[in-house]
């Protein structure tokens, strides 16, 4: 791996891989952790909008110039960033820098394309909403954080219904920045690799962006019910810990190698396999470098919600009592899942990105997992696993 910055202040990764594809990554630093109340879903909107047209191509131009090539182009956004990716032949980065830099740096915005565009994201909010396996998350979120990362990413359809063109440019202008943005290329990169990249963004540095971001408060105890149209329950217990970069984040990669590791994990032997109490269940470690989180969940009927509560609880303090193979298992665990998840281009730009976001390395991280003591996993537990938030969907009392 390589990485340099440009004069503009733009970061650049770059890691040769010998694939049919190069994947190119532009993440802005910019997520629905920096919004306000008023303007929260605005990092998701501004993600959308720079599709619809430049200042060189209309959105059909945008579109179709990589997918005409048999590429990808597409785009996401989280609390923490933003980002835009193509995924194409090698021949083809040339192309494929050059929408990149354009959607980031050269979007319209026009009036028309706006009012469009607010019907598609009203749209989706509806759709996203009804889909219980996120919304439980954007629920448990905004129990647990008392800051920014409890506010949902797609923000609310009336704030997405109430921006204006020019709150739009002038967010957009104070994020869309070379300084405020990492650029990471991942696959069979041509010797031409840097060339094309300061071609195509070598922009002006712009003004200089503090991102001030509050402190979470210590957590609380609390258990908030929710009553939806559905034929099941929906639960989910966890608590705040420590963000990515924060040397005891990797104990939280530890129990959810116990906990979550898919049908061997003690959640889904326990509470599915020998208990027969949901039909969905297992752990989730966030791994955000800004705030951060470990929960588990359960997709259930309402009658089962105190039971898998509990065992929840039980199996958690089981681990204070770890010992040497469980935890032999999840550091195997975390090394395999690491290299086989990472194996696609697209995943390992993003998480080259997301350990450059926290200042941090993989392979330091893999090398400390290797070093977790039994006494080190017992301790942080009885630390961080304290008071618990948990959240629950239930099926709407019928008459």
């Amino acid at each position: 791996m390589e990485k340099f910055i440009l004069p503009n202040g733009l970061t650049v990764i770059l890691e040769k891989r010998p694939t049919n594809t190069i994947v190119a990554l532009a993440t802005v630093k910019v997520g629905s952790n920096d919004e306000t109340e008023k303007n929260n879903g605005i990092s998701h909107f501004v993600e959308h909008a720079v599709f619809n047209g430049t200042t060189s191509r209309t959105a059909l131009e945008i579109s179709n110039e990589i997918e005409v090539l048999g590429g990808e182009l597409n785009a996401g956004t989280t609390p923490e960033k933003t980002f835009f990716f193509t995924k194409t032949l090698p021949k083809h980065l040339d192309k494929s820098l050059s929408v990149l830099s354009d959607i980031l740096f050269n979007p319209t915005f026009k009036e028309e394309h706006l009012k469009t565009e607010k019907g598609v994201v009203v749209e989706e909010i509806s759709f996203v909403y009804d889909d219980l396996n996120f919304f439980q998350w954007v629920i448990f979120q905004g129990n647990l954080f008392n800051g920014p990362q409890r506010r949902p990413v797609y923000g609310s359809k009336e704030n997405v219904l109430g921006l204006s063109q020019a709150t739009i440019k002038e967010f957009h202008n104070k994020y869309y920045q070379p300084k405020n943005m990492i650029l990471t290329l991942v696959g069979d990169l041509p010797v031409s690799v840097k060339l094309l990249i300061s071609k195509h963004f070598s922009v002006p540095k712009g003004e200089e962006i503090t991102r001030e971001l509050p402190n979470e408060a210590d957590q609380e105890h609390k258990e908030f019910t929710k009553h939806m149209p559905s034929q099941s329950s929906y639960m989910v217990l966890g608590y705040k810990v420590p963000p990515r970069g924060h040397p005891d984040s990797i104990i939280f990669d530890i129990i959810n190698g116990v906990l979550g590791r898919g049908q061997s994990g003690k959640l889904f032997d326990k509470i599915r396999n020998q208990l027969g109490l949901a039909y969905s269940v297992g752990s989730y470690h966030y791994q955000g470098y800004l705030y951060n989180f470990f929960a588990m969940y359960a997709n259930l009927q309402e009658q089962n919600i105190k039971q898998v509560k509990a065992t929840f609880l039980e199996e958690l303090r089981a681990l204070e009592n770890i010992d040497e193979k469980t935890l032999n298992e999840s550091k195997t665990f975390i090394e395999g899942d690491f290299y086989v998840r990472n194996e696609d281009n697209t995943s390992w730009a993003h998480s080259l990105t997301q350990w450059e976001l926290a200042k941090g390395d993989y392979k330091e991280f893999l090398e400390a997992v290797k070093n977790v003591t039994v006494e080190e996993v017992r301790d942080k537990i009885k630390k961080y696993f304290k008071e618990f938030t948990v959240t629950i969907i239930a099926p709407e009392n019928k008459q």
